[in-house]
């Protein structure tokens, strides 16, 4: 498959006469470099039915607020733009996922709680909110290629049921491309930070980030754990292999990642969203 026309495609995927008037006029707005938390505001009070799926969001594990999100006002005051522009993505885009992955989107939830628990009981608070996003946003590149490329996506889903293979193998052999590296073109454009786009990229490949960011590894190992614990289903039915130095990276010892375990088993168990 020609690769500059995948892109391109993928990039303007908006454009599909299947996409729903509500997510375009989102994608059409995030891509705005100088769209504002005032005007995602607005754009989500304009529905009452996405309304209610953010504040229901705002109000899961993911964000792990103590207090009661009552109002959109207090999600946007409490979240920042990039996590109101993941989240939004996330309620929206997951949502009409034809069913090829059905349990994409709890397993994207619980990626995002497991990124949370993760960067706090490794002390890496100031990057909490940035693999949150990524978490929950991990796996679009799947949606994109679904929603583009049904009948190709579906054959891959076959074939690596079929040959006990990585999704990413299959991806790689009739796209060229993996999820990881769609999904990346997706967030670059839609303007997420340089580290969230290498995080989503290289979530299957740590080692080629540039000096193993904590961003990446951190996405990743959540990635692994929530599969691990079977919390919703991702499409991939092995675990991809964490090597140490991601371990390293994050200063996760034996006794620590039982405890980050444990703590995203019984954190995940109590998310009904």
């Amino acid at each position: 498959m020609n690769l500059t026309k995948l892109r391109y495609e993928i990039e303007n995927i908006y454009s599909l006469p299947t996409i729903p008037p509500t997510l375009r006029k989102l994608i059409i707005l995030i891509e705005d470099p100088n769209i504002s938390v005032d005007e995602l505001g607005e754009f989500i009070l304009k529905d009452t039915s996405l309304t209610a799926r953010v504040i229901r969001a705002a109000n899961s594990p993911i964000y792990g607020f103590t207090a009661k999100i009552t109002k959109v006002s207090q999600a946007i005051m409490m979240l920042g733009l990039n996590a109101i522009k993941g989240l939004l993505l996330g309620v929206t885009v997951f949502e009409y996922l034809p069913e090829t992955i059905v349990g994409l989107w709890k397993h994207s939830r619980g990626c995002a709680t497991s990124a949370r628990i993760i960067s706090e009981m490794t002390n890496n608070n100031n990057i909490t909110e940035d693999v949150s996003v990524a978490s929950l946003i991990h796996d679009i590149g799947k949606v994109a290629l679904t929603l583009k490329y049904s009948n190709e996506y579906a054959k891959v889903i076959s074939l690596s049921e079929q040959k006990q293979t990585y999704l990413t193998d299959e991806e790689m052999g009739i796209f060229g491309v993996t999820h990881a590296d769609v999904g990346s073109w997706l967030i670059y454009r839609w303007n997420f930070p340089l580290s969230l786009v290498e995080a989503i990229k290289y979530h299957h490949q740590t080692a080629n980030t540039k000096d193993l960011s904590k961003e990446t590894c951190i996405v990743s190992l959540a990635n692994e754990i929530t599969k691990l614990v079977s919390y919703g289903y991702s499409g991939e039915r092995f675990l991809h292999q964490i090597g140490e130095t991601v371990f390293d990276s994050l200063m996760i010892d034996e006794d620590l990642m039982r405890q980050i375990f444990k703590e995203v088993v019984n954190t995940l168990k109590d998310d009904d969203l």
